[in-house]
């Protein structure tokens, strides 16, 4: 009231203090300090658990990946094996589907437009076939050189390659050419 402040003397031997607000915060500080040290100690764990996890996921996906390697290259040899074995049936299969793609009725028409009138096939044989290429030999009875050297240029203009005369022989007053044509089918 007067503004002098009032002096508070302790005599005792022990005096007491108020430490109430000390252990509350020392008190909290362990708690927090057990807290972290829970949360930390599970996540550490957790780290841990998912850890040996993917090392086994890990080290199941690399024997998974080694058996298939394996057998990859098992496959692989098995399929070398069959390529070397069948090497010469494929050959043949493949040689047929080429023959079969070749358009014959393209081919005969393009003889028939080059063939003379008086001239005509006696046999024909297919030598060759590779990649839409064929050679074929036949042979031409006409009644004169004339006739085949006509046809020799004429399938010259239409093939683009001149045909090989292979031989002529005179028959019966005919001529019997044999002819190598190497034909194309042009797309």
């Amino acid at each position: 009231m007067n503004g002098i402040r009032k002096l508070s003397i302790n005599l005792a031997s022990r005096p007491t203090r108020n430490r109430r607000f000390f252990r509350l915060a020392g008190l909290a500080l362990v708690l927090l300090a057990a807290l972290s040290a829970w949360l930390g100690l599970g996540s550490f764990l957790g780290y841990k658990s998912a850890q040996s996890e993917a090392a086994a996921r890990t080290s199941r996906l690399e024997s998974v990946r080694v058996d298939q390697d394996r057998l990859r290259a098992e496959r692989e040899a098995e399929t070398l094996q069959l390529r070397a074995r069948l090497k010469d049936k494929v050959a043949i299969v493949n040689q047929a589907l080429t023959l079969k793609g070749f358009s014959w009725v393209e081919f005969f028409g393009l003889l028939e437009e080059a063939l003379p009138a008086s001239s005509y096939i006696s046999s024909m044989a297919p030598v060759s076939s590779v990649d839409g290429r064929l050679e074929v030999r036949f042979k031409v009875v006409s009644p004169g050189l004339g006739d085949t050297l006509e046809l020799v240029q004429r399938l010259a203009a239409a093939v683009g390659r001149t045909p090989l005369v292979q031989s002529e022989t005179r028959s019966g007053g005919q001529t019997v050419s044999e002819i190598t044509l190497t034909y194309e089918r042009i797309h």
